[in-house]
């Protein structure tokens, strides 16, 4: 079989694959200690031999992916931690593949070297293209009127804080008839009039049991999110099946929804991954100077899903405020723990 031949049948080729989990026994003896090693995997594997051809086949996000190796991993510890196991076979492995690797414990997480790291990570332009199309159309959205335009260069985009001058120090200059202008501005991101609700369903429906809620519970706090910021408008970005979104869509009759699909010549050629693209765009509350009344823009996620953390990531990285940025939906439980606040650090 030729490479042109298998990359149209099995799409994009690496030369390995890790799967990485977590150990089967947990902790030994309670004791932590950084380590991995290739290990039968925990359930189903996620790539399959295929015996004529001589690779490993799996469908990752909707897409096939072929791979010369495949090798699940028990890891615990940090993502240096893997190192070795990625540079081991470096003269023949140039490509791999690393599958659930929120396994791993961040190196940096949340520090400085962190963030430049995120910061530096921007989405392809097709994807901007696209969600600037949708966004206009649909949402009545742009970056110009939002405030969410971002430079060239990741590294001259930068949240600018709101600072004021001491009260000793406004005494002292009024004592000498000056007046002064600290420069400062408030955070820059103000976005569209529509809230942006992330909702995850299906294995979280299982796998995170009372967190997440049913499409009734969901419906009944989007309908008091939008009364809250006076809007009327929700984009919906959802892994339900689409019966369920339509039943979502129902109970939220009296708001316009909207939901990301893929003009069919856009995903035959790239997929759908563009609603990530768009629901960055999403939300925040900004604030006049003058303190006078404010539009609000809104984000709300769902409990410890890596979709919603992103979207935070983003949004922090273009400046929303943070009450509307990390919120999440509530389940079932008596308790609702709103998310963590990550907050930049340069």
């Amino acid at each position: 079989m030729s490479l042109n031949f298998s990359r149209q049948a099995h799409g994009p080729r690496v030369d390995a694959a890790y799967v990485l989990q977590h150990y089967e026994e947990g902790w030994t003896d309670g004791k932590w200690d950084e380590k991995y090693d290739e290990r039968p995997c925990l359930g189903r594997a996620a790539f399959q031999y295929q015996e004529g051809e001589g690779v490993w086949l799996g469908a990752m996000w909707g897409s096939q992916l072929t791979s010369q190796t495949f090798s699940c991993v028990s890891v615990q510890g940090r993502a240096s931690s893997i190192i070795p196991l990625l540079t081991k076979d470096a003269s023949s492995s140039r490509s791999i593949y690393i599958g659930r690797a929120e396994t791993l414990l961040h190196d940096e997480y949340g520090g400085e070297w962190y963030w430049r790291a995120r910061r530096s990570m921007r989405f392809a332009v097709h994807l901007y293209d696209e969600a600037a199309r949708y966004r206009a159309e649909h949402l009545a959205s742009s970056d110009g009127q939002d405030g969410t335009p971002v430079t060239p260069d990741w590294r001259d985009t930068r949240v600018r804080q709101q600072r004021q001058a001491s009260r000793s120090t406004i005494i002292f200059l009024k004592i000498f008839f000056l007046s002064c202008t600290i420069p400062s501005t408030a955070k820059r991101g103000k976005g569209g009039p529509y809230i942006a609700v992330h909702l995850r369903r299906n294995d979280f429906v299982q796998a995170r049991g009372e967190e997440v809620p049913s499409l009734g519970k969901a419906a009944e706090q989007i309908k008091e999110l939008l009364r809250q910021q006076n809007l009327t408008s929700v984009f919906i970005a959802t892994d339900a099946p689409q019966e369920e979104f339509l039943e979502l869509d129902r109970l939220l009759a009296s708001a316009a929804v909207h939901q990301y699909v893929p003009p069919p010549p856009f995903q035959q050629r790239w997929g759908d991954g563009a609603a990530g693209t768009i629901m960055r765009h999403a939300s925040c509350v900004l604030r006049s100077y003058s303190c006078q009344s404010h539009s609000a823009r809104y984000f709300v996620g769902s409990y410890e899903s890596t979709f919603s953390f992103r979207i935070q990531e983003e949004r922090e990285i273009l400046g929303f405020a943070e009450e509307t940025t990390f919120n999440r939906l509530c389940g079932a439980g008596v308790r609702c723990e709103q998310p963590a606040k990550w907050k930049i650090t340069y």
